[in-house]
């Protein structure tokens, strides 16, 4: 990939700002415009990857996409079809499949459109790593943003986006919330709400994800790379009995989570 000029880099850098900070002044529980937004970024990025060299300027769009995509998420409530929508959205995105820019000389091959993360649209390019970084945060959220959130990845997940990468984000939560002591003997009143509401996330993250959820754990589904470490079970699920040294889906952990109440 060419190297882009520093000047560049910060001038687009400055507009993702002033982009983000003008969408969060608008940004209401409808997130009809930011699917509409998001639609015409995949149009433009589309456009651009098949007049353009290879170079890291596209990323900043597909960045801006995602950013859009998950901000939409969080605003519409879990139940709405308008998930459905943006979903749908992604899901015809990577049916566009690998983007070949025109030659520029007569009897040329078309080369592809490659980020350093894939090829656009085959492989979604940054979706993954955007999604957990902004799940890693989800704690921070406020409780409806977050239950919106795991809908919407869940829906992403039980439909194959990213093969099954995302189920690393339910894996986190389920962990957090069903495996996890707080280190305290006994819980206060007060506590309790705060598990109730960490405990409708994992709601969202069956009702949305959970047959998917069951097969990876049937297939043992291991999480990978610099994710696994937050993969493993927690203090309660080793007391338990289930495997410590796992850093991903199985039976013994369907198992206690079901008995934990999910």
């Amino acid at each position: 990939m060419e190297p882009l000029p520093d000047d560049f880099v910060e001038r687009r850098q400055n507009f993702t700002l002033r982009y983000q900070e003008t969408v969060k002044k608008e940004l209401g529980t409808d997130s009809s415009d930011l699917c509409t937004t998001a639609h015409s970024f995949i149009h433009i990025i589309t456009l651009r990857a098949s007049r353009s060299k290879p170079g890291t300027s596209i990323e900043f769009d597909l960045h801006d996409l995602w950013w859009t995509v998950i901000q939409a998420a969080k605003s519409t409530p879990f139940y709405s079809a308008e998930h459905d929508r943006m979903a749908m959205l992604i899901l015809q995105a990577r049916e566009l499949g690998v983007i070949q820019q025109r030659p520029e000389e007569e009897n040329k091959d078309n080369p592809v459109m490659y980020t350093s993360q894939g090829v656009i649209w085959r492989d979604l390019p940054f979706l993954l790593t955007d999604v957990y970084e902004e799940w890693k945060k989800a704690a921070e959220l406020r409780t409806a943003e977050h239950e919106n959130l795991a809908s919407f990845i869940a829906r992403l997940l039980a439909a194959g986006v990213c093969g099954s990468e995302l189920a690393a984000c339910a894996l986190w939560t389920l962990r957090n919330v069903l495996e996890m002591s707080d280190g305290e003997e006994n819980e206060s009143e007060s506590r309790l709400p705060v598990a109730d509401e960490r405990l409708a996330v994992v709601v969202r993250w069956l009702r949305y994800s959970g047959s998917k959820l069951l097969l990876l754990s049937e297939s043992g589904f291991q999480i990978e790379g610099e994710q696994a470490e937050m993969a493993r079970p927690g203090d309660l699920a080793v007391a338990a009995g289930v495997d410590g040294g796992q850093s991903g889906f199985s039976m013994a952990r369907w198992a206690y989570w079901k008995r934990r109440g999910a």
